[in-house]
């Protein structure tokens, strides 16, 4: 960055390249923008139980002599879904390093430092990440897996997830369709104009990709409260309703499933209102509410 000139950046990283931003957003955080992360390993038993092993002094020396290209067509498969992303042009740039001993020591240098031995303390400074931060996994990464990604983004004040559909651990080489836009509209969004035709057009947030998620957006995309009641049913039970969520389809219906799962009953999404089996409306106003969302209760 000071090569460039550049005071501030926004910093995207796949895999271990995510592991990067995130230190560097962590020891220079006035230098960095925002951070986009890429099937970025946030604990250490995301990363490949070969790293731990590689940290023997005569095993690492041996893998360093037997590493080659071959290792490439071994290991590159398990980060695509959809292998046809694996072509000989692929290995053949992937595996350029191995060819050379001073490219095979780095990469066993590399694997060795994966987890520091300090790591329980970086894990503990992530709450301190201020920058807007975008958590991209992909639905089948064999190294991220979502219990982790949701965690890294709990854990994060201001962070959103986006699970990519039919792909693996290499989102940005997998599904550029729909990581391009996403990037796009997280980064830079005024530089994208956006029309109903679209693919992924939202007609909640109208953007494309979806937007719903991002925090900053809610009081543009809900200008009225939502109305939170509960309708008693004939025999004593009743469920809970909450009506004017401008939400997207498939957020809306993470939402249900996200309820259905913290509280332990059922529900459904009718006329376009989520509801709940039972009386549930001060956890969900409680819930809402710590998202941003006003609530308005109706009815007795």
């Amino acid at each position: 960055m000071d090569h460039f000139g550049l005071e501030r950046a926004s910093l995207v990283g796949n895999s271990m390249g995510g592991v990067i931003a995130v230190r560097t957003a962590m020891e220079h955080s006035e230098r960095v923008e925002r951070l986009v992360l890429l099937g970025t390993p946030a604990y250490p038993h995301n990363r490949p139980q070969i790293i731990f092993t590689l940290r023997w002094p005569l095993v690492g020396r041996l893998v360093e002599r037997l590493l080659g290209p071959w290792a490439v067509a071994v290991v590159a498969p398990t980060a695509f879904f959809d292998k046809k992303h694996v072509t000989p042009e692929l290995l053949a740039e992937y595996g350029l390093s191995l060819k050379h001993p001073g490219g095979r020591r780095a990469v066993v240098q590399f694997v060795r430092g994966a987890v520091p031995p300090d790591a329980q303390a970086w894990i503990a400074r992530y709450p301190g990440i201020q920058q807007p931060t975008l958590v991209v996994r992909g639905e089948h990464d064999t190294v991220l897996d979502r219990a982790s990604a949701e965690r890294f983004v709990k854990a994060l004040p201001r962070a959103r997830f986006l699970s990519i559909p039919a792909c693996g651990h290499a989102a940005q080489e997998e599904r550029p369709d729909i990581v391009v836009p996403a990037l796009l509209e997280f980064l830079v969004p005024e530089l994208r104009p956006v029309y109903s035709t679209d693919p992924g057009f939202c007609p909640a947030c109208r953007r494309s990709p979806c937007t719903c998620a991002d925090p900053v957006q809610l009081k543009k995309r809900q200008p009225e409260p939502l109305r939170l009641s509960f309708l008693r049913g004939a025999k004593g039970a009743g469920v809970t309703r909450l009506e004017r969520l401008i939400l997207h389809p498939t957020l809306k219906d993470q939402m249900l499933s996200d309820f259905k799962k913290k509280f332990g009953c059922g529900g459904t999404i009718k006329d376009g209102a989520l509801e709940l089996q039972g009386d549930r409306r001060d956890a969900v106003e409680a819930e809402l509410s710590a998202q941003g969302y006003k609530i308005k209760r109706i009815g007795a």
